[in-house]
């Protein structure tokens, strides 16, 4: 991993490389892991948050298609009786670089979260160390790879019936969660939204909306522009399919597969986790697990643009 994002700090901005490496990424981001909780519940699934903090003008990537970049990536240490689930990505914006460079990316202070479980058998009073070491990289005019190591402990606690809560307002663990996007199930379709197939594009529509964007996943059938086609105005998105451009999983299938953002006449954002093919939709990755996360939060509307 570290090979590769050398090898792209230098490659995609060609001519910064020697300045970009003379430069270190802690001067611009740094990575934290925090909790929920500081105590864990055996059974049950806690919530930790990779936290980044960056300076002004400068940004990570999200883990879909990105002309540039990567993703950040992490390796865990975990102790015995704990498991670490899927990440889960808050809803990226849109970033346009000079020379219509396209990627999907973080501002600010992003936390991506990290669902672990603990194991029924583990006994009360039990501390938990979980660390992990974590690989980014973060951009501004040029790109600079990061490293760093995390930990945190958490103390598992003797009530092992209660089910977890409401989370916390206003923490970070409830705001990247209140940024997930909502799955969208094919038992429970948003009101009045629909994708019409064609030979060569699908449109989307979704009546009353002002603008529309789509972030396609890594697994999602090819466009022929993100640029140009996966961002609207107005209720209606036309995305041509690049059909002789397989996508990493779905090996041509022509199926979106990424994050829809719908933004409405009030300016409320909302946005959507599909996986949608000409036969229908099908539940995304891991929507059980995200639809269990969001209803942990109050009223809110979604971030990302």
């Amino acid at each position: 991993m570290l090979k590769r994002i050398a090898i792209a700090a230098c490659t995609v901005l060609v001519g910064t490389c020697q300045l970009a490496l003379a430069q270190d990424a802690g001067e611009v981001s740094k990575v934290s892991l925090v909790a929920e909780s500081d105590e864990a519940a055996p059974g049950k699934t806690l919530l930790l948050g990779l936290r980044f903090e960056l300076s002004e003008g400068w940004h990570i990537y999200w883990n879909g298609r990105n002309d540039t970049g990567f993703a950040p990536e992490v390796d865990w240490t975990l102790p015995k009786g704990v498991t670490v689930g899927p990440l889960l990505w808050p809803t990226p914006k849109r970033y346009v670089s000079p020379g219509d460079i396209l990627d999907h990316v973080y501002e600010g202070t992003p936390t991506i979260l990290v669902p672990i479980t603990i194991e029924p058998g583990v006994e009360a009073g039990t501390m938990l160390k979980i660390a992990g070491k974590v690989e980014w990289l973060v951009c501004n005019e040029l790109c600079l790879p990061g490293f760093g190591s995390v930990t945190i402990e958490v103390t598992v606690a003797g009530d092992s019936r209660e089910e977890a809560g409401r989370l916390r307002p206003g923490s970070d663990i409830a705001v990247a969660a209140s940024r997930l996007p909502r799955p969208v199930l094919p038992s429970a379709l948003p009101d009045d939204f629909t994708i019409a197939w064609s030979e060569d594009a699908a449109t989307v529509r979704a009546p009353g909306a002002t603008s529309l964007a789509f972030y396609p996943a890594r697994s999602s059938v090819a466009l022929v522009s993100m640029l140009d086609d996966a961002h609207a105005g107005g209720d209606s998105m036309r995305l041509r399919l690049a059909p002789e451009r397989r996508s990493e999983s779905t090996q041509g299938e022509r199926r979106l597969v990424g994050v829809l953002a719908v933004k409405d006449a009030s300016g409320e954002l909302r946005s959507y986790q599909i996986d949608a093919g000409p036969d229908g939709f099908r539940a995304p990755a891991h929507s059980a697990l995200v639809s269990r996360v969001r209803q942990r939060v109050g009223g809110h509307s979604d971030g990302g643009g």
